[in-house]
C-alpha cells in the first residue's frame, strides 16, 4: 500500500492536532511576549516621570534662592518649577496609562488561560 496524500501532508507538516497546537504556542508566545513589552514600557514610563520629577530644586534650595534672588529672577524660578511640575503631571499621566495597559493584557492572559 502507497502512501496516500494525507499519510504525505501528516509526515510533513504533522496531524492537525499537531498544526493547531504548534499555532496556539505561536499565539501564546505573542501574548506573552505583548506583556513583557507593556510592561517594560510602564517601568520605563514610571522611571521618566521620577527623573523629570527629580529635576525640581530642593525646597530649601529653592527658598533660599527665592529670598535672595531679584523679582526677574523669581519669577524665572518659579516659572521654571512650573513648568517641571506640568512635565511631571504629564509624564505621571503617561505612565498611568501604560500601567492600565499592561494591567489590561495581564487580565486578558489570565482570562485566556482560564477559558
Amino acid at each position: 500500500m502507497g502512501d496516500t496524500g494525507q499519510d504525505k501532508r501528516i509526515e510533513r507538516f504533522g496531524s492537525d492536532e499537531d498544526i493547531a497546537n504548534a499555532e496556539a504556542a505561536k499565539r501564546q508566545d505573542a501574548k506573552d511576549a505583548r506583556v513583557r513589552l507593556l510592561r517594560s514600557k510602564a517601568a520605563v514610563s514610571r522611571s521618566e516621570a521620577d527623573a523629570i520629577e527629580a529635576m525640581h530644586l530642593d525646597p530649601d534650595t529653592l527658598e533660599d534662592l527665592l529670598e535672595n534672588a531679584s523679582p526677574l529672577e523669581a519669577r524665572r524660578l518659579e516659572k521654571s518649577e512650573h513648568a517641571i511640575s506640568q512635565r511631571v503631571a504629564k509624564a505621571r499621566a503617561a505612565a498611568e496609562a501604560a500601567e492600565y495597559e499592561y494591567e489590561q493584557a495581564v487580565l486578558e492572559q489570565y482570562d485566556d488561560s482560564k477559558g
